[in-house]
């Protein structure tokens, strides 16, 4: 996930600044652009895994180490899964990291 943030974390910044290049100083006096950055950059990141874990199983940060996101039978997760994914990870970080001490002690990971 490191290496999956860094990338969020760059795009997200290069979006910011392209776009107070193309617009100027309305990015940061109107509150409604304020708030649908705010809104893209919350969701940017659910979408990202969804996208990238339906589509080809895995991250670009996961893509560099050579790890890979499969459904159960081996094949690659439907986007179903891969949403249902993201949500428990969200509940996860909520409940202060309970699921994936959980998901640590399973044996069948």
């Amino acid at each position: 996930m490191g290496l999956d943030y860094l990338f969020i974390m760059v795009f997200l910044s290069v979006a910011e600044e392209a776009s107070r290049l193309l617009w100027g100083d309305v990015t940061v006096r109107s509150r409604v652009f304020r708030a649908a950055w705010i809104a893209f950059s919350g969701a940017f990141p659910a979408l990202y895994t969804v996208l990238f874990h339906s589509l080809w199983g895995q991250t670009m940060g996961k893509m560099m180490v050579g790890a890979r996101v499969v459904a159960l039978d081996g094949g690659p997760l439907s986007w179903r899964r891969a949403v249902l994914r993201a949500l428990g990870w969200a509940l996860s970080v909520l409940t202060c990291g309970l699921g994936f001490v959980v998901a640590a002690m399973r044996h069948d990971k």
